[in-house]
C-alpha cells in the first residue's frame, strides 16, 4: 500500500493530531498560564512521552525524508528550546512569595496556617513539589527517548551551560517533601545527563556541592562515586602499572 493511498484516508486525522503540539507549546511557555492548566499540560506531555517510549530502540533518525510522516517520538525529541527552558524553570517554582504560580498578597489575604516547614524557610519549605515532581516525570523519560542527544540539549543552552537546571537538580537529591520517588528521579536524571560528554562542564559546575552532599547521604554518595565521578578500581590502576613496567618505565618488547 503506498503512502499516497493511505494519506487520502488519514490526512485529516493526522492534521488533527499534530495540531495539538503548537497549542501545548503555547500553554507550557506562557508565563501567565494558571497553575491548574499548566499541571494538566505537563501531565498530557508525560502521556505523550510514555506512548512514544513503547518499543524505543536506538536513536531517532532526524534526517529522514522530509515528506515522511513523523512519529510522535521524532516530534517530541525535536521540541523547541523554549519548551525545554520552561521545563527547567518548572523544576524550581516557589510556592510562597510573588514568584509562585498562585501568589496571595499578604496585604489583602490573611494566612492563618503556619507549619514547621514555613518556619524553617529552607528549600523544602519554599518549593512547589507538585509542579517539580510532575516535571521530573516528564524529563526522565524524555531524555531516554533519544539518549544521549536529548541529554546534551537539556544540559546546555545555545549560550552555554544551563546553570538553572543544575542548580535546581542538586537540592532534589536530598529533598524530604513531595513524592517518595522524587529523589530517585532526580538521581536518574543526573545519570542520564552524565551520558552526554557535552555535559561535563555542567557536572564540574556542581561537583563541589555534590561531593559535600555525598559526605552526608549514602544515596548521593552512590550516585556521585559510581555514576557521575567514578573512581578507577584497583584492577584498572594495577593493570596500567603493569603495562608501564611497574616502575614508571615503559616495557619494550
Amino acid at each position: 500500500v503506498t503512502k499516497e493511498f493511505l494519506l487520502t484516508f488519514v490526512s485529516d486525522y493526522l492534521v488533527a493530531i499534530w495540531s495539538i503540539f503548537p497549542a501545548l507549546m503555547h500553554v507550557l511557555t506562557n508565563p501567565r498560564c494558571p497553575r491548574p492548566v499548566l499541571l494538566v499540560a505537563v501531565d498530557f506531555l508525560q502521556e505523550l512521552i510514555n506512548h512514544a517510549r513503547i518499543g524505543v530502540v536506538g536513536q531517532v533518525d532526524l534526517e529522514d525524508d522530509e515528506e515522511a510522516i513523523p512519529t510522535i517520538r521524532a516530534v517530541l525529541v525535536s521540541m523547541p528550546d523554549a519548551v525545554l527552558d520552561r521545563l527547567v524553570d518548572l523544576l524550581y517554582v516557589p510556592r510562597l512569595g510573588p514568584d509562585s504560580l498562585e501568589y496571595l498578597d499578604p496585604v489583602h489575604n490573611i494566612v492563618t496556617r503556619v507549619t514547621t516547614l514555613k518556619l524553617l524557610g529552607g528549600y523544602d519549605a519554599t518549593i512547589d513539589t507538585d509542579v517539580r515532581d510532575r516535571t521530573l516525570d516528564v524529563l526522565v523519560p524524555l531524555l531516554e527517548l533519544d539518549s544521549p542527544r536529548m541529554a546534551a540539549r537539556l544540559g546546555k543552552s545555545p549560550s552555554g551551560v544551563r546553570t538553572r537546571l543544575w542548580d535546581a537538580l542538586v537540592p532534589i537529591l536530598t529533598s524530604g517533601v513531595g513524592r517518595n520517588e522524587a529523589t530517585v528521579l532526580g538521581a536518574q536524571l543526573f545519570r542520564e545527563l552524565s551520558k552526554a560528554p557535552e555535559n561535563r562542564s555542567g557536572l564540574e559546575y556542581v561537583q563541589s556541592r555534590l561531593v559535600e552532599l555525598a559526605s552526608r547521604d549514602n544515596r548521593v554518595a552512590h550516585l556521585v562515586w559510581n555514576h557521575l565521578y567514578p573512581i578507577p578500581s584497583n584492577d584498572v590502576v594495577g593493570g596500567e602499572e603493569e603495562a608501564d613496567g611497574g616502575d614508571g618505565t615503559e616495557l619494550v618488547a
